[in-house]
């Protein structure tokens, strides 16, 4: 049973890290050829996989294409994970600093892949997918709770950010170091200022120079925020698209487990009433001719 179970780990993980359009049609063949195999636990096993959201696949691709730079990335968390156990105890805030710094370097690193190979799969993702992605890095890195998606090396949907604790070393790791101040340096002699010549016309041209170079940035900015909510609002409708469409295939493949299932013990119930009858038949015939037997041997003893 282990070599089994073994070799569908493999074949689950090569699901989750193929291209994103191929998972369904891929996913559909495993369980067909697993239950030609005779499989069947396997086979419906694969059958109701989740299709995975963009976010979770493009971590996936990271763990098939960079696995050596995902490597790093987990060794790191972990080291900042023992630096952050270190200091609650009273270790030096310096170890934990650098452990996170380091893990960030690699989550930013492997975040832009992760977001160029979406682009390259289907279209640029917004900010919501590539922040889910970051989220997504974050966790694997310093949640312990990431663990099982670890071993097993794939993820079909988003992990949660990571708990307090992490995020309040990713705080601290954010301050600065101390760092002596510079002296003031020394003021300069008075000097008494010579009386300026004042241009009040060219002083109201800046003037109206600086407000319309103003109001002109305000609308930028504005325009900005506005198409920046709009792809948002995108995102997030694109999102919830993916993850109702995978959630009605998956329940889609369990009705039709559970009708498959039904008609699987209508048959052996149709199958047990027929061999009832049968049996009921056979016992009726047998009792017909004991009674004949048994007639015989009557007239048998009346001819003596």
């Amino acid at each position: 049973m282990a070599p089994r179970r073994s070799k569908l780990d493999t074949e689950i993980q090569r699901l989750y890290g193929l291209p994103f359009g191929e998972f369904t049609a891929a996913r559909n063949t495993l369980a067909k050829e697993l239950k030609k195999q005779g499989d069947k636990e396997a086979a419906e096993e694969v059958a109701s996989l989740p299709k995975p959201t963009v976010s979770a696949w493009a971590v996936n691709h990271l763990f098939t294409t960079d696995s050596e730079r995902m490597e790093e990335l987990l060794a790191s968390g972990e080291r900042a994970r023992k630096a952050l156990r270190s200091i609650l105890s009273g270790g030096d805030p310096g170890a934990l600093r650098d452990a996170i710094q380091e893990a960030r370097d690699l989550a930013n690193e492997l975040r832009d892949r992760a977001a160029g190979a979406v682009t390259e799969e289907s279209r640029k993702p917004g900010p919501a997918i590539v922040e889910r992605i970051a989220t997504n890095l974050q966790s694997l890195a310093f949640s312990p709770a990431a663990e099982p998606v670890i071993e097993r090396g794939w993820m079909d949907v988003d992990l949660p950010p990571v708990g307090f604790e992490v995020l309040a070393g990713l705080q601290l790791a954010g301050l600065p170091k101390k760092a002596a101040k510079p002296p003031k340096p020394a003021p300069a002699p008075a000097k008494k200022p010579a009386a300026p010549k004042v241009d009040r016309q060219a002083e109201q041209r800046e003037r109206r120079e600086r407000e319309a170079e103003a109001a002109r940035e305000r609308r930028e900015k504005e325009t900005a925020r506005v198409q920046e909510r709009q792809r948002e609002k995108l995102d997030r409708a694109q999102a919830q698209r993916e993850e109702a469409a995978g959630r009605a295939d998956f329940l889609r493949r369990k009705a039709e487990q559970a009708e498959k299932t039904a008609e699987d013990l209508r048959q052996r119930l149709e199958e047990a009433e027929r061999l009832a009858a049968e049996t009921s038949k056979r016992a009726d015939e047998a009792e017909k001719l004991l009674a004949k037997a048994e007639k015989a041997v009557k007239t048998a003893k009346g001819g003596r």
